[in-house]
């Protein structure tokens, strides 16, 4: 976190911190998938109607739900890897290290953000079954690469959790076959959506490749990583509609992540001009009506979301996490037995759930869950004549892990500061009358707006500088959650 500390906003600062108390998955035959292009401006009637969500009971669901679908029988040959969906489970099921690796990186995500090691065990079969069909030797070129960004995917993430490099090996053979194969993918290809398909497997094998390049802190892999990234920018940049396209089991969301988390990682004002110049028909829905009733709708929903988390990262405006958890709420409505499992399709019953659907959305949806929350003051006009009404608006949006935290409200009026809930009585301090109901061990999961009614000053009051400060605290200590928040304002 980075601060310009000027001695105004270590006065402020000062005082927050002392009063703080071997069968396919997602089938590999070229001629078995879903293509086409969709409609950019499409929303469903029931997107903005979905309670937020309590994002870490709903990852230990997708958790419980994974475990129930791995085959647990040790004198199967596929024992430790994940069934691809519930309603085929008999000879007709699918096993695949696509989904196995997906696995591996919840359990491991879950681990990392509540130390529980519930799941541990899971983990330990799952590599079982990579270890026996490892990702860089499946059926296909382009189902290798994927799997292989998958590979390298679960891998950071086991180790970063467990702190344990025993599957290091692995991860770096999945390193070294995108490393020496993604790029023979061509992005041109008959039928056309074969060359989509393809274009959208190495944005996720860039996006992993970056990552792991900076794991493992090795130059080479980043700038392969560039270079497999720099084919995806063209490709997207030389038809408007390729954002917009769809194929297997991707969309086009993965490729507008990968432009801009590799080529853009630290420059925002070039993902953001990028971003209004080549993503402005990125879609965030996917219709159903516009596809084949069996199309895989809620994958391609959580590649969108991916491409709104990539968006929040480079940018740093926080419209497009907001978004991003808007588009999982919507996704996750779908677990409509409460298993935590999600179908392809809206259409699906639910008795259809797919294993690889439910952990699509923890990576691409709601991603980076210990980040830290949104907190703004807000106000309709910041000069107010004597005598009028301040409207002032506090919202605090925290996605995430529940945390209990110390919530404080200052008002500053020519450098005197002034604290709630106990302001001062000084005659020459505004007299505040606030009623500000925020209960500081809330889980921060919901967004909440307040609103000041500050009576104004009598007339005659000669004109003054006042600002807002705000902030939060881990509850119980000095740990400073996000940015000190600072919004000026003058009386008149």
């Amino acid at each position: 976190m980075k601060f310009i500390i000027t001695k105004k906003i270590s006065v402020v600062l000062f005082f927050l911190l002392m009063i703080s108390n071997v069968t396919y998955a997602t089938p590999p035959m070229e001629t078995n998938f879903y293509s086409g292009i969709a409609k950019f401006d499409y929303k469903p009637d029931n997107s903005m109607d979905s309670t937020h969500l309590d994002y870490l009971s709903e990852l230990y669901s997708i958790c419980t739900f994974l475990s129930e679908w791995q085959v647990k029988d040790l004198s199967d040959p596929e024992f430790g890897g994940m069934i691809e969906d519930e309603y085929r489970t008999g000879e007709d099921r699918i096993v695949q290290t696509d989904n196995t690796q997906e696995a591996i990186y919840v359990w491991s995500r879950y681990y990392f953000l509540t130390g529980n090691a519930e799941f541990s065990k899971n983990i330990e079969d799952a590599w079982t079954y990579c270890e026996a069909f490892p990702a860089y030797m499946e059926e296909s070129e382009y189902y290798r690469v994927w799997n292989c960004g998958w590979g390298l995917c679960c891998g950071i993430w086991y180790e970063k959790a467990y702190q344990d490099d025993i599957h290091a090996d692995y991860s770096a053979t999945c390193a070294q076959y995108i490393f020496k194969n993604a790029d023979a993918l061509p992005f041109e290809a008959n039928p056309p959506g074969i060359g989509v398909r393809n274009a959208l497997t190495v944005a996720w094998a860039a996006w992993n490749l970056m990552e792991y390049s900076q794991f493992i802190s090795d130059e080479t892999y980043e700038l392969t990583a560039i270079q497999l990234a720099e084919k995806v920018k063209t490709w997207v940049e030389e038809d408007t509609e390729n954002i917009q396209k769809v194929s297997w089991a991707l969309s086009g969301g993965v490729a507008a992540a990968c432009v801009l988390d590799v080529q853009f990682r630290d420059d925002p004002v070039g993902a953001r001009d990028w971003a209004d110049m080549y993503l402005i028909n990125l879609p965030q829905y996917y219709n159903p009506e516009d596809f084949n009733p069996d199309a895989w709708i809620l994958a391609w929903d959580s590649w969108a979301a991916m491409a709104q988390n990539a968006l929040w990262r480079t940018t740093d405006d926080f419209s497009h996490r907001r978004l991003s958890f808007e588009q999982s709420d919507f996704i996750r409505s779908y677990d409509t037995d409460g298993d935590g499992g999600i179908p392809t399709n809206p259409s699906h019953p639910d008795n259809e759930d797919e294993t690889w659907v439910s952990t699509y959305v923890v990576l691409m949806g709601f991603a980076a869950l210990e980040a830290s929350p949104d907190f703004r003051i807000t106000m309709n006009n910041s000069e107010i004549e004597a005598g009028d009404l301040c409207q002032t608006s506090l919202e605090i949006y925290g996605p995430g892990l529940t945390t209990d935290v110390d919530l404080y409200l200052i008002l500053e009026i020519a450098g005197t500061y002034y604290f709630y809930p106990y302001f001062s009585a000084d005659p020459f301090a505004i007299p505040l009358q606030v009623e500000l109901d925020f209960v500081l061990t809330e889980w921060l999961g919901l967004e909440e707006f307040y609103l000041l009614n500050i009576p104004m000053w009598p007339a005659g009051t000669p004109p003054t500088e006042l600002a807002w400060w705000g902030g939060m605290t881990r509850h119980g200590t000095s740990d400073l959650i996000g940015n000190v928040v600072h919004v000026p304002w003058r009386s008149l």
